[in-house]
């Protein structure tokens, strides 16, 4: 088995599409699907079909992103660090741009996943493994997506089983960008303690406030700064709409533009009633949502 700092240092450096400050979630999302099967105890390697069965439709989820093909991450995988290994690859026909032809994938049987002593490590460590799962989820999501995406690939009946340590020391995990401890408050009171878009405001002995969060607009997980002109005030249900990209802010006058993706059922609606509609801005202009992060969540997440 492979030394498990040395382990931990593979996950870290693995290499996603950075151009134009493009999400590229489908190789970690991929990653969590093959721990699943390692810590369900499935079978280490699979058929491109088989992968495509199972991930495809994760790829659909508002959390992944248009376009995103099961064969890129695949493939591509096996470059990054000997974490992954396609079998039999030396036998495929190649397109252009580097990658297989599926067809060829299928005629030559080749099978994609973890290597042998990556798989036995994470199998024999479901703590470490644990933890890999966590940074992750830190480094490419926002916390309101994370339960998601464990109920999507398959890894809340084994992770509910372990506690997350979020320190990462023990492993040698190192997050590559801390988050501002402060961020949350200084956000939520440069909006006076409310949600922008729905004026939720609840507190207990006028203190404790209930049910408010601090949004990134452009995501802490892609470079987003800390910054109050990055963040909105947003209620929990609100800010869960706007990471899942049900809803973004018009670069020209900060109103709510809902998705048409978006379909409300129940008699409770919390997006139309607010659908183009100025958000409740800070009480100081230059707090005002940054205009190239509202892009970014424009181009990146609103679907």
């Amino acid at each position: 088995m492979v030394n498990q700092k040395e382990l931990c240092n593979r996950f870290e450096c693995i290499r996603t599409h950075s151009q134009n400050n493009e999400r590229a979630p489908h190789k970690p999302l991929l990653i969590l699907c093959a721990i699943a099967r390692c810590l369900n105890g499935k079978e280490r390697l699979v058929t491109f079909d088989q992968a495509k069965e199972q991930f495809q439709p994760i790829l659909k989820k508002p959390y992944g992103r248009k376009g995103s093909q099961v064969l890129h991450p695949f493939w591509r995988l096996k470059h990054d660090n000997q974490i992954w290994e396609v079998t039999n690859d030396q036998m495929v026909i190649l397109t252009s741009s580097g990658d297989p032809r599926i067809e060829s994938l299928r005629k030559n049987n080749c099978q994609g996943g973890f290597t042998y002593e990556v798989y036995h490590t994470l199998r024999n460590n479901p703590n470490l493994a644990t933890e890999i799962v966590h940074f992750l989820l830190l480094e490419h999501f926002p916390e309101t997506l994370h339960y998601d995406i464990l109920v999507d690939t398959g890894l809340t009946e084994t992770i509910q089983h372990h506690e997350f340590s979020y320190s990462f020391d023990k492993y040698g995990l190192s997050r590559r960008r801390n988050r501002d401890p402060l961020f949350a408050k200084q956000v939520t009171r440069a909006y006076g303690n409310q949600c922008a878009v729905c004026n939720f405001a609840v507190s207990l002995d006028g203190n404790n406030i209930i049910g408010l969060e601090a949004a990134h607009i452009k995501w802490h997980s892609h470079k987003g700064p800390d910054e109050i002109n990055n963040g909105l005030s947003l209620c929990s249900l609100h800010h869960k709409l706007f990471d899942l990209g049900a809803f973004t802010l018009s670069k020209d006058d900060y109103s709510v533009q809902v998705s048409d993706c978006a379909i409300v059922n129940g008699s409770f609606d919390p997006l139309y009633p607010f659908d183009s509609k100025v958000i409740n801005l800070p009480f100081d202009e230059i707090h005002y949502p940054n205009k190239s992060f509202l892009d970014w969540h424009q181009q990146e997440v609103f679907k």
